[in-house]
Formats: structure tokens, sequence, C-alpha cells
């Protein structure tokens, strides 16, 4: 484009492709941000859900390891 004298519509046509990938480009920008910030707000609530997460396995191999021994037991 920078050879291209300022006139000619192939300029004009190359700014205007130039200028669409640049707001493209900010549009992702702008999606991915939120994903990128290491906040002490958002460790605390990834290691909640985490730890929720954790929480529910446990609680689900704690009761099937109820219900087995019920099962040997014959309760």
């Amino acid at each position: 484009i920078s050879s291209i004298s300022k006139d000619n519509a192939a300029y004009h046509t190359g700014m205007l492709d130039i200028n669409d990938r640049a707001l493209l480009l900010k549009t992702n920008i702008m999606d991915a941000t939120p994903y990128m910030y290491v906040s002490p707000a958002n460790m605390m609530f990834s290691t909640i859900w985490i730890a929720v997460v954790i929480a529910i396995f446990a609680v689900i191999k704690r009761k099937k390891e109820q219900f087995k021994e019920t099962d040997e037991i014959g309760v």
C-alpha cells in the first residue's frame, strides 16, 4: 500500500481492508481481556470453584463407599 499513490482506488481499498482487520483484532482482544487478568478476586473465585468441585467428588465418593458397605453387610 505504501508504494501506491494516495489517490488510487487500490490504496483506498487497501486502507479499508486494514481498517476492518484492525477492528476485528480490537474486538478479539476485548473479548479475550477478561480471561487474561490475574486479580485477587479472580484467583479467589477460581479457588472456590475448584474447591467446590473437589468437595462434590469427595461427597460422591463417600456416599458410594457407604452404599458399598451397606451392600456388604446386607442391611
